[in-house]
């Protein structure tokens, strides 16, 4: 594995990560990890969650 960091930014950092066998890449990915507040998510999964849980029209 191979990885390195491709931007940061105030509140996220993105990676670039690769995977390698004896010849070759495998696979490759890109990774961006943000920063937010806690409260602000659980709220939006909640709302999610309900609107799930809601019959349909």
């Amino acid at each position: 594995m191979r990885g390195w960091l491709e931007r940061l930014g105030e509140r996220s950092a993105t990676f670039r990560v690769q995977a390698h066998d004896a010849h070759e890449v495998v696979c490759e990915a890109t990774v961006t990890l943000v920063a937010v507040q806690r409260a602000q998510m659980e709220s939006r999964i909640a709302t999610k969650v309900l609107g799930l849980q809601s019959p349909g029209p």
